[in-house]
């Protein structure tokens, strides 16, 4: 599981990265070939240095799955976290959660993706990621103020362009179908999931189901009505 999300960051990163430096910079590309030849030195020596710090948290991180067992590979990871940069923190940040998960430990794991969530320092992609993963956690221990957590969803939602855009219409479908109650919402949440080309097969799948079950709840709420008034 925690070989899977840590692939999905990757990807979702160089995606997220690609397009953005492509859209703002891609004007000024072949003026900054010219301006790359002459500086090479110096970059040559920026990335030996990114390097070099690349792999010292790589050590770091490993060192802490090292740990004899599951509780003292989230403390190791926990105790590791500030000195880490940016992107290997949140990995390690995350790891830690679903580590706590696996312990039953679900609050534990709360206060990390809440932690995540809100650290400025972090690239946006991680913090989004942070936003989902606390909200449906969130959601599955409490089943409570379903409002306020889907306006925390709001910003992922409204941003086609967010690599977990469809991942929260899921995780909102849900809250507002079982907390509001309003499968209209929900359906709406879903609608754009299940047009997608980009949308990966299991998601898709797991919106269809639901989908097709509020469907038939929302035959079943009209009927009713329509039953009890021709009783009456």
């Amino acid at each position: 599981m925690t070989g899977d999300l840590i692939q999905d960051i990757d990807n979702a990163i160089r995606q997220e990265r690609t397009e953005r430096l492509w859209r703002e910079y891609g004007p000024y590309i072949i003026g900054g070939a010219v301006l790359a030849v002459i500086i090479t030195g110096g970059l040559s020596g920026w990335q030996a240095w990114k390097a070099k710090q690349a792999q010292r948290d790589t050590a770091q991180v490993m060192m802490a799955m090292e740990a004899k067992d599951a509780p003292a590979k989230a403390a190791a990871l926990d105790k590791a976290v500030p000195d880490l940069h940016p992107g290997p923190r949140a990995v390690a940040s995350f790891t830690a959660a679903g580590l706590l998960i696996s312990q039953g430990k679900n609050e534990d794991a709360l206060k990390h993706y809440e932690a995540a969530a809100k650290d400025a320092s972090l690239p946006a992609v991680y913090r989004d990621l942070a936003t989902w993963l606390a909200v449906r956690l969130d959601w599955s221990l409490h089943k409570a103020n379903a409002q306020n957590l889907l306006s925390r969803l709001g910003p992922l939602i409204q941003d086609n362009n967010n690599p977990w855009t469809l991942h929260a219409r899921l995780e909102a479908a849900q809250i507002a179908a079982h907390g509001l109650k309003d499968l209209g919402m929900a359906r709406d949440y879903l609608a754009p999931v299940l047009k997608a080309e980009k949308t990966p097969p299991s998601l898709k799948q797991r919106a269809q189901a639901l989908d097709h079950v509020y469907q038939l709840q929302q035959g079943n709420t009209v009927a009713q009505p329509a039953k009890e008034e021709q009783a009456g």
